[in-house]
């Protein structure tokens, strides 16, 4: 953040040693300065980013995550390359800090009113160019008022434990033993003043603020400006987030007073656009007298280039006043590459001026709106696609990486699943992954480039009793897919070892069915286990150290997975949470079957119910379309799988409104609609919605 202020500051005392030496010599031209009135409004719309004590390494969220800010501004030149601007801004902002070791979080209400001083560059850059850089540095008050998020909906305290979860009761309470997960509800009830945390009293919510912008103005036309920048709000009070150096325990602050970033566009217009009129110095309006005075005429069409619209007009082409050519039927297409010269008033004509039938336009638009892959033949006739029949199909475990050539142990396929007893000793290992070949699903574990090292793990396995299938190898081909073709045992080879020390998994879910791979799609590392006892588990992530593992369980708690926790190996087999160096307090917690399992897998509110209403590879047929129009808001997918437009309407929050409203739409007469699953955007089928729901 530092380096931000050193180079505004830096560079706004490189202008004012510019713009001094500039006004001694115009001092020597000029005794007196005129100041033109051209006032300049302008409406605004940005994002906040705030710099102060609560989240200030800004680790693990985008700082520019807030709600939005409004300025409205009101400028005038005061010298060729100076001008002053007035403005008022309000908006919201704030901070959430989220970590093992801290649990803070504030919003604030900002009204800030004050006036800049703006240098824009006139003495380096051409003036009134396309784009007009600006810095300046003024002076503003601020008034906030600074809230925070310390209850649910129901009321509930938040008590935040170590494992990363928020509870009603705190984790050292005699009554942990009943506390429920509960989750923020981000809103900001709880005024800081009133809250009098470290005994500050009833201190004053405004302050004053020097504000050091840049940005630039980009020309719409004579009147209408564009304009973007961002703004550094260097405020003289320390309070806005409520946390200062004298705060006490995880409170505490550092010293520095509060700051934000205002990053805005606005829009700017001219209430006075002053005309130039002729004088002593030289300055005239430009008049068509002053055509005849232009000798210059590159396209040789009879029309001065300084009055020439059509530069570069064919020569011989008739043109007209402007030096454009001639257009006859009005069409937008000049006469000379008109085929056809009088097309018939209002239509639509093509790039050759011929006008468009019905037909024609419908045939564009098709075009224009394809989702169904009709006309790709018509963009790409001579591409190859290549295809296969033979190699195996990547689904899970990170392929990216996947090295051309690599062994591994086979220990289960979609015939033969893993025992549930095997589980914790195969999974504690790294490079646990699955193929698909056809119909077979294989599942494979570890990464060797040659066979020996694939094959002591094998024999490590062999000595725990653990199932595996030997050796396989598995080679990546060009278009990503994966072929696993089996070796036969090397003997005479010594055994593998268990990874020193602790290893850290994120457990998803388990399910009695498999769910398709878009359920878990914003997962890239997801792991597949399917047991022999029924269950088919979903792991996420590979860590070394609690931190990691506590860390990525945060951030998928944060995207809505609440059923996730933490599952600890050591030497092939699971042990506790404490003996992989978590501190758990209450021991009813430290359980490698938890006592309190968490009734749902993801959040509710990410499982939406839609009606898919029709699935065509062309186009819709025209009374169904009808009927789309009729349904409103029918939203098209393409499913890869089977390259078929897939059309859905709806957006329910529960399976009985969505099966309400296919009746409805089956008495409209699409009778073969029925109710899908949504979830985070991908199309479920409606059993995988229930099973995320239900544990």
């Amino acid at each position: 953040m530092k380096w931000i202020e050193r180079t505004l500051l830096l560079l706004l005392l490189a202008v004012t040693t510019v713009t001094q030496a500039q006004e001694i010599e115009e001092s020597e031209e000029s005794e007196t300065l005129k100041i033109q009135f051209k006032p300049r409004v302008g409406l605004g719309i940005g994002m906040f980013t705030f710099y102060g004590d609560v989240a200030s390494n800004h680790e693990g969220y985008h700082p520019t995550v807030s709600k939005l800010g409004y300025d409205l501004t009101i400028s005038n030149p005061l010298t060729d390359y100076l001008d002053i601007k007035f403005y008022g801004m309000m908006g919201t902002i704030g901070a959430n800090e989220r970590s093992l070791s801290r649990n803070l979080n504030f919003q604030s209400d900002i009204t800030a009113g004050g006036f800049v001083i703006n240098y824009n560059f006139a003495h380096i850059v051409k003036p009134n160019g396309p784009i007009d850089p600006f810095i300046g540095i003024g002076i503003e008050s601020i008034e906030f008022l600074s809230k925070t998020d310390l209850y649910d909906a129901n009321g509930n305290f938040y008590h935040y434990w170590s494992d990363g979860s928020i509870r009603d009761i705190a984790e050292n309470s005699p009554l942990a033993a009943g506390a429920e997960l509960i989750y923020r509800d981000y809103t900001y009830e709880t005024d800081l003043r009133e809250l009098n945390l470290d005994n500050l009293g009833k201190y004053p919510e405004r302050t004053l603020s020097i504000p050091i912008q840049i940005g630039a103005r980009m020309n719409l036309g004579e009147r209408m400006k564009f304009r973007i920048g961002t703004s550094l709000h260097l405020t003289m009070s320390d309070l806005i987030d409520n946390v200062t150096s004298e705060s006490e325990g995880d409170r505490a602050g550092t010293k520095g007073n509060d700051k934000f970033l205002y990053t805005s566009f606005a829009l700017t217009y001219d209430l006075k656009l002053n005309k130039r009129k002729r004088g002593a110095d030289g300055e005239f309006e430009w008049g068509p007298e002053d055509c005849i005075k232009d000798t210059l005429d590159e396209d040789n069409d009879g029309i001065a280039d300084m009055c020439d619209y059509c530069q570069n007009t064919p020569l011989g082409v008739d043109v007209d006043e402007f030096g454009c050519p001639m257009d006859s039927d009005n069409d937008l297409v000049p006469d000379y590459v008109d085929e056809e010269m009088f097309s018939p008033d209002s239509s639509i004509v093509d790039i050759v001026g011929v006008a468009l039938t019905d037909e024609d336009i419908l045939d564009r638009y098709l075009r224009y709106s394809d989702t169904t892959g009709k006309y790709d033949g018509d963009y790409f006739e001579e591409e190859t696609i290549a295809t296969t029949t033979a190699p195996g199909q990547q689904v899970s475990g990170n392929f990216e990486q996947f090295q051309n050539k690599v062994y591994r142990v086979l220990v289960g396929t979609s015939e033969k699943e893993i025992l549930a007893n095997d589980i914790a000793g195969i999974i504690s290992f790294k490079n646990y992954k699955m193929v698909v070949q056809g119909d077979t699903t294989y599942f494979v574990l570890g990464e060797f480039d040659s066979p020996e090292g694939a094959q002591e793990l094998a024999n490590l396995l062999d000595t725990k009793g653990i199932s595996n299938a030997g050796i396989v190898e598995t080679i990546k081909q060009d278009d990503g897919n994966v072929d696993v073709n089996p070796i036969a045992p090397i003997p005479d080879l010594g055994l593998a070892s268990y990874p020193e020390g602790a290893f850290f998994r994120i457990q998803i879910g388990a399910f009695n069915d498999r769910l398709t791979q878009k359920v878990f799609a914003d997962i890239p590392d997801i792991s597949e286990v399917v047991g022999d006892d029924g269950l088919v588990r979903y792991y996420s992530g590979e860590f070394t150290t609690p931190e990691e593992a506590a860390k990525y369980k945060i951030d998928l708690l944060s995207r809505g997975y609440e059923g996730t926790f933490i599952v600890v190996f050591k030497n092939g087999e699971r042990v506790k949470l404490s003996q992989g160096g978590f501190s758990v307090l209450n021991p009813e917690f430290d359980s490698i079957n938890p006592i309190m399992p968490s009734p749902t897998t993801v959040s509710n509110a990410l499982i939406k119910f839609r009606v898919q209403v029709g699935a065509y590879a062309l186009d819709v047929p025209t009374d169904v379309l009808d009927l789309f129009l009729q349904l409103g808001n029918v939203i098209p997918k393409k499913d890869p799988k089977d390259n078929l437009v897939k059309y859905f309407v709806g957006n329910f929050e529960n399976y009985d409104q969505a099966s309400e409203f296919k009746r409805r739409v089956i008495l409209e007469g699409i009778t073969d609609a029925f109710v899908v699953g949504d979830f985070k955007g991908q199309i479920i089928s409606v059993p995988e919605a229930f099973t995320l729901i239900l544990k």
